[in-house]
């Protein structure tokens, strides 16, 4: 079990985090749902990034790694609640598709 799991487990009590959090993982191994960028070498990602730490956001990485997904114009994958509160002020960000773990299964079933 990864950490962060443990994080969310423990903080909130609800085992559907690790159920949601292994599908990811599964996810992640068979390369059927995510590709992964390196989001240092991605101009312009940091400026995304600082915008979401101005408007409120305290986890500079989560904003990199969505300012990523920006400019690179892919949906955003997060169970990160406040990030995604974040990103949903900030009118630049009306056209991105972001989803949960649980939503991203959802989505590629429909379109199976």
């Amino acid at each position: 079990m990864e950490r962060w799991q443990h994080r969310l487990y423990t903080k909130e009590s609800q085992p559907d985090y690790l159920e949601r959090a292994n599908k990811a993982l599964l996810a992640f191994g068979k390369g059927s749902y995510f590709s992964v960028h390196n989001s240092w070498s991605i101009p312009n990602a940091s400026y995304w990034a600082d915008v979401l730490l101005k408007a409120g956001h305290k986890d500079y990485m989560d904003c990199w790694i969505a300012g990523t997904a920006k400019v690179l114009n892919l949906s955003f994958v997060t169970e990160d609640q406040p990030l995604v509160d974040t990103i949903n002020k900030i009118p630049e960000w009306d056209d991105e598709t972001i989803f949960s773990f649980e939503d991203l299964v959802e989505y590629k079933k429909l379109k199976e």
